[in-house]
Protein backbone atom coordinates (compact mmCIF):
# COMPACT_ATOMS: atom_id res chain seq x y z
CA UNK A 1 0.00 0.00 0.00
CA UNK A 2 1.17 3.39 -0.67
CA UNK A 3 2.37 5.44 1.92
CA UNK A 4 1.28 9.19 2.28
CA UNK A 5 4.58 10.42 1.76
CA UNK A 6 4.93 8.03 -1.23
CA UNK A 7 3.85 8.86 -4.80
CA UNK A 8 1.30 6.20 -6.24
CA UNK A 9 2.71 3.80 -8.75
CA UNK A 10 0.77 4.50 -11.88
CA UNK A 11 1.35 1.59 -14.46
CA UNK A 12 0.44 2.96 -18.16
CA UNK A 13 -1.63 0.52 -19.93
CA UNK A 14 -0.75 -0.87 -22.77
CA UNK A 15 -3.84 -0.54 -24.85
CA UNK A 16 -3.88 -0.08 -28.46
CA UNK A 17 -6.61 1.84 -30.47
CA UNK A 18 -7.31 1.33 -34.06
CA UNK A 19 -8.54 4.48 -36.33
CA UNK A 20 -10.98 3.44 -38.85
CA UNK A 21 -10.75 5.33 -42.65
CA UNK A 22 -13.82 5.02 -44.85
CA UNK A 23 -12.64 4.46 -48.40
CA UNK A 24 -14.51 4.66 -51.52
CA UNK A 25 -13.91 2.17 -53.91
CA UNK A 26 -16.18 2.96 -56.57
CA UNK A 27 -18.54 4.77 -58.14
CA UNK A 28 -21.84 3.64 -56.86
CA UNK A 29 -19.88 4.54 -53.66
CA UNK A 30 -20.36 1.34 -52.04
CA UNK A 31 -17.77 2.07 -48.58
CA UNK A 32 -15.57 -0.52 -47.47
CA UNK A 33 -13.66 -0.17 -44.22
CA UNK A 34 -9.98 -0.44 -43.76
CA UNK A 35 -8.20 -0.75 -40.21
CA UNK A 36 -5.31 1.24 -39.87
CA UNK A 37 -3.40 0.49 -36.64
CA UNK A 38 -2.61 3.32 -34.83
CA UNK A 39 -0.33 2.74 -31.51
CA UNK A 40 -1.46 5.65 -28.86
CA UNK A 41 0.91 3.80 -26.43
CA UNK A 42 3.57 7.08 -26.15
CA UNK A 43 0.95 9.41 -25.63
CA UNK A 44 -0.65 7.05 -22.94
CA UNK A 45 2.76 6.76 -21.17
CA UNK A 46 3.56 10.63 -21.53
CA UNK A 47 0.32 11.43 -19.87
CA UNK A 48 0.98 9.10 -16.79
CA UNK A 49 4.86 9.46 -16.62
CA UNK A 50 3.61 13.20 -16.26
CA UNK A 51 0.90 12.12 -13.37
CA UNK A 52 3.75 10.23 -11.39
CA UNK A 53 6.42 12.93 -11.13
CA UNK A 54 3.33 15.35 -10.39
CA UNK A 55 2.97 12.55 -7.22
CA UNK A 56 6.34 12.61 -6.32
CA UNK A 57 6.62 16.57 -5.79
CA UNK A 58 3.19 16.49 -4.13
CA UNK A 59 5.07 14.16 -1.70
CA UNK A 60 8.31 15.83 -1.09
CA UNK A 61 6.43 19.10 -0.28
CA UNK A 62 4.23 17.11 2.47
CA UNK A 63 6.92 15.52 4.01
CA UNK A 64 8.98 18.79 4.25
CA UNK A 65 6.40 21.11 5.24
CA UNK A 66 6.23 18.38 8.34
CA UNK A 67 9.69 17.83 8.90
CA UNK A 68 9.59 21.87 9.48
CA UNK A 69 6.95 21.61 11.59
CA UNK A 70 8.52 19.00 13.84
CA UNK A 71 11.15 21.34 14.53
CA UNK A 72 9.37 24.19 15.15
CA UNK A 73 5.71 22.77 16.77
CA UNK A 74 7.16 21.45 19.93
CA UNK A 75 4.96 24.17 21.92
CA UNK A 76 3.17 25.71 19.54
CA UNK A 77 0.61 23.25 17.51
CA UNK A 78 -0.39 26.25 14.73
CA UNK A 79 3.24 24.97 12.85
CA UNK A 80 1.15 21.83 12.19
CA UNK A 81 -1.85 23.63 10.90
CA UNK A 82 -0.17 23.91 7.55
CA UNK A 83 0.89 20.31 6.81
CA UNK A 84 -1.72 18.69 7.84
CA UNK A 85 -4.27 20.75 5.84
CA UNK A 86 -2.28 20.28 2.77
CA UNK A 87 -2.28 16.50 3.42
CA UNK A 88 -5.46 16.29 4.34
CA UNK A 89 -6.10 17.95 0.75
CA UNK A 90 -4.29 15.60 -0.89
CA UNK A 91 -5.66 12.37 0.75
CA UNK A 92 -9.41 13.75 -0.15
CA UNK A 93 -9.12 16.13 -3.41
CA UNK A 94 -11.61 17.89 -4.57
CA UNK A 95 -11.86 15.98 -7.83
CA UNK A 96 -12.77 13.62 -5.63
CA UNK A 97 -15.92 15.93 -3.93
CA UNK A 98 -13.98 16.55 -0.59
CA UNK A 99 -13.70 19.94 0.56
CA UNK A 100 -11.20 20.51 3.71
CA UNK A 101 -12.96 22.67 5.58
CA UNK A 102 -10.60 24.59 8.59
CA UNK A 103 -12.39 25.52 11.99
CA UNK A 104 -11.80 27.16 15.10
CA UNK A 105 -14.38 26.88 17.96
CA UNK A 106 -14.50 27.10 21.73
CA UNK A 107 -15.70 23.71 22.95
CA UNK A 108 -18.79 23.54 25.22
CA UNK A 109 -17.39 22.04 27.93
CA UNK A 110 -16.90 24.07 30.99
CA UNK A 111 -13.92 21.44 31.69
CA UNK A 112 -12.38 21.90 28.15
CA UNK A 113 -11.61 25.63 27.97
CA UNK A 114 -9.14 25.70 25.13
CA UNK A 115 -9.81 26.82 21.69
CA UNK A 116 -9.06 24.06 19.37
CA UNK A 117 -8.37 23.68 15.53
CA UNK A 118 -10.47 21.10 13.73
CA UNK A 119 -9.72 20.14 9.87
CA UNK A 120 -13.27 18.66 8.48
CA UNK A 121 -13.29 16.69 5.49
CA UNK A 122 -16.88 17.21 3.66
CA UNK A 123 -17.79 14.76 1.09
CA UNK A 124 -21.37 16.80 -0.99
CA UNK A 125 -21.65 18.59 2.15
CA UNK A 126 -21.51 15.73 5.09
CA UNK A 127 -18.70 15.03 7.27
CA UNK A 128 -16.49 12.13 6.67
CA UNK A 129 -13.49 12.80 8.44
CA UNK A 130 -12.13 15.73 10.93
CA UNK A 131 -8.63 16.14 12.66
CA UNK A 132 -8.11 17.68 15.77
CA UNK A 133 -4.56 19.09 15.93
CA UNK A 134 -2.20 19.74 19.06
CA UNK A 135 1.30 20.70 19.73
CA UNK A 136 4.11 17.79 19.94
CA UNK A 137 4.84 18.69 23.66
CA UNK A 138 1.06 17.71 24.40
CA UNK A 139 1.77 14.23 24.21
CA UNK A 140 3.76 14.56 27.38
CA UNK A 141 0.99 16.35 29.89
CA UNK A 142 -1.81 14.05 30.87
CA UNK A 143 -3.76 17.07 31.16
CA UNK A 144 -3.46 17.94 27.75
CA UNK A 145 -4.43 13.96 26.84
CA UNK A 146 -7.24 14.39 29.07
CA UNK A 147 -8.60 17.33 27.39
CA UNK A 148 -8.00 16.51 23.64
CA UNK A 149 -10.32 13.22 24.61
CA UNK A 150 -12.93 15.89 25.89
CA UNK A 151 -12.95 17.90 22.83
CA UNK A 152 -12.41 15.14 20.37
CA UNK A 153 -16.24 13.43 22.25
CA UNK A 154 -17.45 17.13 21.81
CA UNK A 155 -16.99 17.58 18.43
CA UNK A 156 -18.38 14.06 17.62
CA UNK A 157 -21.20 15.11 18.90
CA UNK A 158 -21.63 17.88 16.92
CA UNK A 159 -20.67 16.51 13.95
CA UNK A 160 -23.23 13.31 14.38
CA UNK A 161 -26.18 14.34 12.99
CA UNK A 162 -24.96 15.50 9.65
CA UNK A 163 -23.33 12.30 9.23
CA UNK A 164 -24.33 10.14 5.91
CA UNK A 165 -21.32 7.34 5.62
CA UNK A 166 -21.93 4.28 8.40
CA UNK A 167 -18.91 5.35 9.96
CA UNK A 168 -16.96 8.70 11.27
CA UNK A 169 -13.47 8.43 11.72
CA UNK A 170 -11.83 11.20 13.93
CA UNK A 171 -8.02 11.81 14.44
CA UNK A 172 -6.48 13.63 17.03
CA UNK A 173 -3.08 14.54 16.82
CA UNK A 174 -0.62 15.69 18.41
CA UNK A 175 2.66 16.81 16.54
CA UNK A 176 2.60 14.03 13.79
CA UNK A 177 1.55 10.93 16.81
CA UNK A 178 -1.85 10.20 16.22
CA UNK A 179 -4.84 8.79 18.29
CA UNK A 180 -7.57 7.30 15.81
CA UNK A 181 -11.35 7.60 17.05
CA UNK A 182 -14.04 5.78 15.74
CA UNK A 183 -18.02 6.16 15.33
CA UNK A 184 -20.54 4.03 14.55
CA UNK A 185 -23.32 5.69 13.32
CA UNK A 186 -26.00 2.86 13.62
CA UNK A 187 -24.63 1.63 16.93
CA UNK A 188 -23.44 5.31 18.22
CA UNK A 189 -20.90 3.05 19.48
CA UNK A 190 -17.44 5.60 19.70
CA UNK A 191 -14.37 4.00 20.29
CA UNK A 192 -12.05 4.10 21.93
CA UNK A 193 -14.09 3.67 25.04
CA UNK A 194 -14.49 6.48 27.49
CA UNK A 195 -12.53 6.33 30.64
CA UNK A 196 -14.89 7.81 33.65
CA UNK A 197 -13.56 9.97 36.15
CA UNK A 198 -13.69 8.51 39.78
CA UNK A 199 -13.35 11.29 42.89
CA UNK A 200 -12.10 8.81 45.12
CA UNK A 201 -9.20 7.84 43.37
CA UNK A 202 -6.50 10.09 40.68
CA UNK A 203 -7.42 8.09 36.98
CA UNK A 204 -5.79 8.77 33.52
CA UNK A 205 -8.71 8.88 31.52
CA UNK A 206 -6.65 9.26 28.38
CA UNK A 207 -3.67 7.27 28.31
CA UNK A 208 -0.98 8.38 26.07
CA UNK A 209 0.06 4.95 24.70
CA UNK A 210 -3.22 5.59 22.63
CA UNK A 211 -1.36 8.30 20.39
CA UNK A 212 0.33 5.13 19.06
CA UNK A 213 0.14 6.35 15.16
CA UNK A 214 2.78 8.08 14.09
CA UNK A 215 2.37 8.97 10.33
CA UNK A 216 5.90 9.65 9.65
CA UNK A 217 6.75 6.03 10.15
CA UNK A 218 6.05 3.38 7.54
CA UNK A 219 3.98 1.60 9.89
CA UNK A 220 1.60 5.04 10.90
CA UNK A 221 1.93 5.71 6.98
CA UNK A 222 -0.14 2.01 5.90
CA UNK A 223 -2.72 2.54 8.99
CA UNK A 224 -3.81 5.99 8.02
CA UNK A 225 -3.82 4.70 4.02
CA UNK A 226 -6.04 2.28 5.33
CA UNK A 227 -8.46 4.77 6.84
CA UNK A 228 -8.24 7.47 4.16
CA UNK A 229 -9.44 3.89 1.54
CA UNK A 230 -12.22 2.87 4.19
CA UNK A 231 -13.76 5.93 4.47
CA UNK A 232 -13.29 6.66 0.25
CA UNK A 233 -15.11 3.20 -0.30
CA UNK A 234 -17.97 4.39 2.25
CA UNK A 235 -18.66 7.67 0.45
CA UNK A 236 -18.44 6.44 -3.12
CA UNK A 237 -21.90 4.14 -1.89
CA UNK A 238 -23.34 7.81 -1.51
Amino acid sequence: MTGLFEAPVLIPPTTTSYLYIVETTNPSHEYHYSRRFLSTNHLIRGYYYQRQEACHAAARIIRQAFDIAIQNGKTDESHFYGPYNILLSYLFPLGEKYVVVPQCKKPTELKSADFTTTFVVNHKHHPAFFAEIKSSESLQCAGSCEQADLQMRERFGHLFEDVEISTLYGASAMGTKICMYKLDRASRRLSPTLIPRNPNFIINTAPINRWDLDIMTPEGEEEFCKVVQEIKKMSCRL
